[in-house]
């Protein structure tokens, strides 16, 4: 578990994070492409990158209250960056 400036515990496993370009639940896109993606689903940057078993992750928030949010939308969203493209990697965390 990753601590992330006091704001919220993050389960990342290493499957997840290995396995992101092979496991249909998760979409791997350019990096232009997933930040647009993530703005539509009204995701904004936090400005916090994490370094997690060599790939760097980038935390997004979802700013909707938690009232008004979608039930299929997380409150954090992150961000898988290689060379090549990004993964979103979809989480239990609220």
């Amino acid at each position: 578990m990753l601590k992330l400036a006091g704001l919220v515990a993050i389960t990342l496993s290493v499957s997840q994070l290995e396995n992101a370009r092979e496991d249909g639940g998760y979409n791997c896109t350019t990096h232009e492409g997933m930040a647009s993606e993530l703005k539509k689903e009204q995701y904004r940057p936090t400005g916090k990158l994490l370094e997690v078993v060599g790939y760097k992750v980038e935390v997004w928030e979802n700013l909707v209250p938690d009232g008004d949010r979608r039930p299929d939308r997380d409150r954090f969203a992150y961000v898988r960056h290689t060379d090549e493209e990004d993964c979103l990697i979809r989480t239990k965390e609220r």
